[in-house]
């Protein structure tokens, strides 16, 4: 699915609630390829036509428009995201509310990441990121890899949900 060029945001905000390090990240920076493949797991219908080296567990809220996903390593956690892509109030209070829920009932990320206290984005769209323990046990190549991950994992649920 193409968007309409003109409702295409300028950029998702990427927030790592453990530094509270954010960056903007256009949409340009995600390949259609990696967008239509990652299409097949955020609709439920199938495994992308690729490998992903982490178990993804999905939950999207269309009507509320946001979707939350963690990546995990068998039973370790990696880290937890919400992506928010609704202007609406409510719903962005709902997302932000989730993606603080986790971060400040997971003590010892916050102690071992870092304890900022995380402001919301200003702007939508946005994706929050908690950083779990189990990412230490990563080599230094899959931690970056992770951030392209989220990143374009966030982007493709925007594509398929975002109310134009």
């Amino acid at each position: 699915m193409t968007p309409n060029p003109l409702s295409i945001p300028k950029g998702l905000v990427h927030l790592t609630l453990n530094t509270g390090d954010s960056r903007l990240s256009p949409l340009h920076e995600v390949s259609r390829d990696i967008l239509d493949g990652l299409a097949h797991l955020v609709t439920q219908k199938g495994a992308p036509p690729f490998p992903i080296p982490w178990d993804v567990t999905l939950r999207i809220d269309a009507k509320k428009q946001f979707g939350a996903f963690a990546l995990t390593r068998g039973k370790m956690p990696l880290v937890s995201c919400v992506v928010a892509f609704s202007s609406k109030g409510r719903n962005l209070r709902t997302a932000w509310r989730t993606a603080l829920q986790g971060y400040h009932a997971d003590e010892e990320s916050r102690r071992v990441f870092g304890g900022a206290t995380p402001k919301k984005p200003a702007s939508t769209p946005w994706l929050t990121v908690q950083l779990h323990r189990g990412i230490a046990h990563l080599p230094l190549e899959q931690i970056l890899m992770l951030g392209d991950f989220e990143r374009c994992l966030g982007w493709s649920i925007i594509e398929q949900f975002r109310v134009r």
